[in-house]
């Protein structure tokens, strides 16, 4: 496996993803002790897993590029608090893109994305999915002309 990313919390851990199978690892800097805290393998609750970033409500937000309701990918939700992940959205190939790529914090509390694959023209997506609503909204999407099959 190797690091996919990192995520430095307010609790003093820092939470890393591995790919391509797939983890979450607490590890604490002071004590050096480190847990698997999740592992994906799970179907219907995402595989493959690409990012993470921590979210101002305090928990972890990621994405996978597989698996799914729809095999496309999921948005899910980590909370280190309590150690529960959660699948919050499943990609659907042309409504929403597929494949989904690295989030971004946004200003407005949003999270941002892209999507590599998929959308009306199957060649990607840029996406906001409100965490406080769970409400996905498609941004836009790629048909070649205005760009293609984004990456992040």
């Amino acid at each position: 496996s190797t690091v996919a990313c990192v995520v430095s919390h307010p609790d003093g851990n820092l939470y890393i993803l591995t790919r391509p199978n797939g983890t979450i690892i607490r590890f604490n800097p002071s004590s050096r002790a480190s847990a698997i805290v999740y592992t994906f393998g799970n179907q219907s609750q995402g595989l493959t897993p690409v990012h993470m970033t921590l979210a101002n409500n305090g928990k972890i937000y990621g994405t996978t590029s597989a698996g799914g309701a729809n095999s496309y990918g999921v948005i899910f939700e980590f909370d280190p608090l309590t150690g529960v992940y959660t699948k919050k959205f499943d990609a659907s190939f042309s409504a929403t893109g597929a494949q989904l790529g690295r989030l971004f914090d946004g200003p407005d509390g949003k999270l941002y994305g892209t999507m590599q694959t998929g959308g009306a023209s199957a060649a990607g997506t840029v996406y906001s999915f409100d965490i406080i609503t769970g409400n996905f909204t498609l941004i836009a999407s790629f048909n070649g002309t205005n760009g293609s099959n984004p990456k992040g």
